[in-house]
């Protein structure tokens, strides 16, 4: 749960090194989904340490650095760039286990593996990770942050619906509360602003009582500023 964070601390590192200060309306709009994760997170349980909760914080930060070091990197092919990166992280995973679980041969735990916890792990190499981070990378490269960070709060909800609908796994009302308010917060980001903050009687009171123009298609805003969006802080 506390690994989407790193949603928010890319918006924050994308204001500060990239000046991509997010408008109004995604600012509210990532309040209200912060206010669901937090429910979500609350509704858990309350055995995390303070080590692992620092240990997973920085971990979000992390990959808050390396959303940012993407959005720089405009000009490299992001699939390619995720095979090679993926290359690293099986070292320290794999002195991480000949560390921890030296009673236990790979080798061994490979020939006991079922056909389900591979295809698990063929899925969570191939799809979840060279297919869905070249994704998200070439969108982090072609929009603003705070318009395509935020979807990374799905995870959790998708997580919860699964273990809802695939184990029949029952949840606590303020979880379910908490993935509305992630939905709602998503909605505000995504939509256009005459959707969210135009109503008609504040455009008869300027003098312009006649119909909006119609919104523009696409959710997503390029990553270019904007001159006529009103900006947080």
């Amino acid at each position: 749960m506390t690994q989407q964070s790193q949603a928010f601390f890319t918006v924050l590192l994308a204001a500060a090194f990239l000046r991509e200060v997010p408008s109004l309306q995604q600012c509210i709009g990532m309040t209200v989904a912060l206010a669901g994760l937090t429910l979500i997170a609350l509704s858990i349980g309350v055995d995390l340490t303070p080590i692992a909760l620092a240990l997973a914080l920085a971990a979000a930060f992390s990959w808050a650095v390396g959303n940012i070091l993407v959005k720089q990197a405009d000009k490299v092919a992001v699939f390619p760039l995720v095979i090679w990166a993926s290359l690293v992280p099986p070292l320290p995973a794999l002195a991480l286990s000949a560390i921890y679980d030296r009673h236990i041969p790979i080798l061994w735990a490979l020939s006991g593996a079922s056909w389900i916890s591979i295809g698990a792990a063929v899925y969570l190499g191939t799809i979840a990770t060279f297919i869905a981070y070249a994704i998200w990378g070439d969108l982090l490269q072609r929009y603003s942050a705070a318009s395509v960070t935020p979807f990374a709060l799905l995870a959790p909800c998708t997580g919860v619906l699964s273990s809802a609908v695939i184990f029949e796994e029952g949840f606590e009302p303020a979880r379910y509360a908490g993935m509305a308010l992630v939905f709602a917060g998503l909605a505000i980001v995504v939509l256009h602003p005459l959707a969210v903050f135009s109503l008609p009687s504040l455009r008869a009171k300027r003098g312009n009582p006649g119909p909006a123009s119609p919104a523009r298609p696409g959710l997503l805003r390029r990553s270019a500023p904007r001159n006529d969006d009103a900006q947080c802080g």
